[in-house]
């Protein structure tokens, strides 16, 4: 099980690092209107960590993504801060994007309206099938314009 762990860790590091400059990317792209440079909403997306389950990847000091680990035939919930920026105020209907078979997640409450600069909280619960297969698999969670990995340890 360790050796899984450490295998997703540097895994997830190399496809983190590509994720994460994809998202600087997306999120510092603005609009020309007029000579003003107007910035495009994004959806900042946190995550509460339980350490009994689920770790940071960190690189040089700064997280840049996150892990979880269950076991087959299990459930977790955690928690998930969505902040909204370069907007108002915006519904959000946080979704996981196609799904790996034998893995699917559901948010409580089902969307959410986001003022800038608050953060509001949901609950994803997170489920693993007991005939999944072990290894690590990317869930893309996507909240507004915004859309982030994350890597689940199935053991």
């Amino acid at each position: 099980m360790i050796a899984i762990i450490i295998a997703a860790i540097v895994v997830t590091r190399r496809n983190l690092a590509s994720a994460t400059q994809l998202a600087t990317t997306t999120t510092a792209t603005a609009t020309a209107s007029g000579t003003e440079v107007q910035p495009q909403p994004a959806v900042k997306i946190n995550y509460e960590v339980d350490p009994e389950f689920m770790g940071e990847v960190k690189e040089e000091g700064k997280t840049i993504g996150y892990w979880i680990s269950l076991p087959r035939g299990t459930s977790r919930d955690t928690k998930v801060t969505l902040k909204l920026t370069g907007a108002q105020s915006q519904i959000i209907i946080p979704k996981l994007l196609s799904p790996p078979k034998g893995v699917s997640g559901a948010f409580n409450p089902p969307s959410i309206t986001l003022e800038e600069p608050k953060s509001e909280t949901v609950t994803l619960t997170l489920e693993i099938s007991s005939d999944t297969q072990s290894g690590v698999y990317i869930l893309s969670i996507t909240a507004g314009p915004s859309t982030e990995k994350i890597y689940i340890i199935v053991e």
